[in-house]
């Protein structure tokens, strides 16, 4: 159920939404003042009522409502945040927040049955302008340890906080190392130099993304897409596979080519990564009807004609990358300000044709069920076996 883009238009989606909200006020309700830990037991209890993944947390002055693994459930946060009564929304925040290296060690202990009395990390960054963190520890049995990588995943996730790790962190992995002695070995790891105590760890993933965003182009999208440098993928859909997403493409270009690449493998997305002007990446799907590839090719150029035209001169935004898929086509969007876009992109769809499928999606994994409708049907965006 969407909640940061509903509308009103779909009666099954009204009626959902109604009920939701209701369920919303009650939870308000019946906990009009801060949750205590005496309270969040209990508090915890009503909230997993409205959805099983979302959890609450006492942060120092307030409480935090996030949901650790699915980041998708962040606009129904923000809902339940928006709700509140005022004098109890103004304590509340988005997601947990960065526990003490005491805190998420015994949660950890505590969770997964392990001492951590001598545990290191290493980080680094991928692609997509993801980091890939390792942890460091002689209790673990090495990269097959599965419950390692659990523990090791809820330490990162705690030392960082919750926003934090879901978008900039990819994977985080466990290796072993020699148990302590009272003996040092001189040069017994060749890599040691590398790792840091986690101790370290926000203060260096910090300044990490502060050096990664500071890489990121001065100027927004829109102000350089007529001058910028283009990538063409060529692209094998896996038949029988389901098409969501854009998982039918064969060709697509882009002009950010890291953000296509890192978007299309699935991988965890935020648009904070590859801009840091505010924009939102987010796509056209647009579903053609029958037609030849040539005719699709020509309605994927006519697109990204209008779009430009409409959206550059008043700096909402511009296409940065196309794409043609099996059945649909995209169209790939920067935009500065979802909300006054719509009604452009609805324009340019004015003068082309309305069709009838067609939604604005978004890349953020935060986004992930969210969408628009802008065809002449209000139906949802659905998964399709290609």
């Amino acid at each position: 159920m969407r909640h940061r883009y509903f509308s009103p238009d779909q009666d099954r989606e009204t009626a959902e939404q109604l009920a939701h909200s209701r369920r919303v006020d009650a939870l308000w309700r019946e906990y009009p003042r801060p949750v205590n830990r005496g309270s969040l037991g209990s508090f915890q209890a009503a909230l997993e009522a409205l959805h099983p993944d979302l959890v609450a947390g006492l942060p120092s002055g307030g409480m935090s409502l996030g949901a650790p693994d699915d980041p998708s459930l962040y606009p129904l946060c923000q809902s339940l945040i928006a709700a509140a009564p005022k004098a109890l929304r103004d304590t509340l925040v988005l997601g947990a927040q960065p526990q003490s290296l005491d805190s998420a060690l015994e949660s950890a202990r505590s969770g997964f049955g392990y001492k951590l009395k001598a545990i290191a990390g290493r980080a680094g960054f991928g692609r997509g302008h993801l980091l890939d963190v390792t942890l460091f520890c002689h209790e673990f049995q090495g990269a097959d340890d599965l419950n390692a990588e659990l523990a090791a995943t809820a330490l990162v996730r705690d030392l960082l906080g919750e926003q934090l790790f879901n978008a900039w962190v990819r994977t985080v992995a466990v290796e072993t190392r020699p148990r302590p002695g009272a003996l040092r070995v001189v040069n017994n790891d060749e890599k040691a130099e590398n790792r840091f105590g986690l101790d370290e760890l926000l203060v260096r993933v910090s300044s990490g993304v502060e050096s990664a965003m500071a890489g990121l182009p001065a100027s927004p999208c829109h102000s350089d897409c007529e001058h910028a440098e283009w990538t063409l993928f060529e692209i094998e859909p896996e038949m029988g596979a389901m098409a969501g997403a854009q998982s039918d493409l064969v060709l697509c270009s882009s002009m950010l080519p890291e953000k296509q690449k890192c978007f299309l493998e699935g991988a965890p997305f935020a648009s904070e990564r590859f801009s840091r002007h505010g924009e939102t990446f987010c796509y056209i799907k647009i579903d053609p009807g029958p037609g030849s590839a040539s005719d699709h090719f020509g309605e994927k150029e006519a697109w990204e004609e209008q779009l430009n035209r409409l959206l550059v001169p008043g700096r909402l935004g511009c296409v940065v990358g196309t794409g043609l898929g099996l059945r649909y086509i995209y169209i790939d969007l920067a935009l500065q300000e979802v909300h006054s876009s719509v009604a452009l992109i609805r324009k340019a769809m004015e003068r082309i044709g309305f069709p009838e499928q067609a939604w604005l999606l978004f890349c953020d994994s935060s986004l992930a069920q969210e969408y628009i409708c802008l065809g002449t049907s209000d139906v949802p965006p659905g998964w399709d076996e290609i």
